[in-house]
């Protein structure tokens, strides 16, 4: 299986945007033969822009260029995340494999039952320890879950699952532990009620600016994020679409 994704950045002051980028990839999932999955991004691109300016093209993070072996099961629980190369090479090391832990949550929610319990409330925490890589965090992505609606599209029937999460961590470097600012995150998934796989999903956050936006001149970064089965019935709808 496959999910075509789009996350669209911004850096913003008040209402201007200063400088944005569009992050385009496909998430690729192949099972293997211990029923683990080995999971890659393909076809990665990226164009950043600063205001008044044409976009260029951005190179893509070591973790963009790795494949990785994840444990996975049907209730949307990742036991393990490993990126599969040697972790003797620097662009190994520097890895962090919260990151594509955090993304699969975006997409896949962590399910107490199937059928989603429509009209209540679960929770769930996803931790991570990127502690041993470089400047690694250790922290936790904490998720409210709410089945709010089942909905049909393209002769497909799906639950609807809203959810808001909260992700705090610190940075472990060599002489100092700082704390991060908490990061809220809201957004909604589509469950195939046939293949009990989410066809589409869409999230919303907004962080203060870093360093590095700062002297661009942005105080905060808002993000949007979509992903979508490929080869589903909403396979085919336009980002600013949203699904009903």
């Amino acid at each position: 299986m496959a999910y075509r994704m789009t996350v669209v950045a911004k850096g913003v002051r008040d209402t201007q945007t200063v400088w944005s980028s569009v992050d385009t990839k496909t998430l690729r999932f192949r099972v293997r033969d211990d029923g683990t999955y080995s999971v890659w991004r393909d076809s990665v691109k990226e164009l950043g822009s600063q205001s008044g300016s044409q976009p260029v093209d951005v190179a893509p993070l070591p973790e963009d260029t790795l494949h990785y072996i994840v444990q996975m099961s049907r209730w949307g629980e990742f036991p393990a995340v490993v990126p599969a190369c040697d972790p003797a090479l620097p662009p190994c090391h520097d890895v962090r494999p919260s990151a594509l832990q955090i993304e699969l949550r975006d997409i896949f929610p962590r399910l107490p039952v199937w059928w989603p319990p429509r009209g209540h409330a679960w929770e769930d925490t996803l931790w991570f320890d990127d502690s041993p890589r470089r400047w690694g965090e250790r922290g936790s992505v904490a998720s409210v879950y709410r089945a709010t609606r089942d909905t049909t599209a393209g002769g497909e029937a799906y639950w609807v699952v809203a959810w808001r999460s909260v992700k705090r961590a610190a940075d472990w470097g060599p002489s100092a532990t700082v704390a991060e600012a908490p990061v809220e995150e809201t957004g909604t998934v589509y469950v195939d009620k046939r293949l009990l796989l989410p066809a589409f999903a869409e999230w919303r956050s907004r962080i203060p600016a870093s360093a590095a936006g700062r002297l661009l001149g942005a105080t905060r970064i808002e993000i949007r994020g979509r992903a979508v089965l490929v080869g589903s019935g909403l396979d085919a709808l336009p980002f600013t679409e949203e699904v009903r």
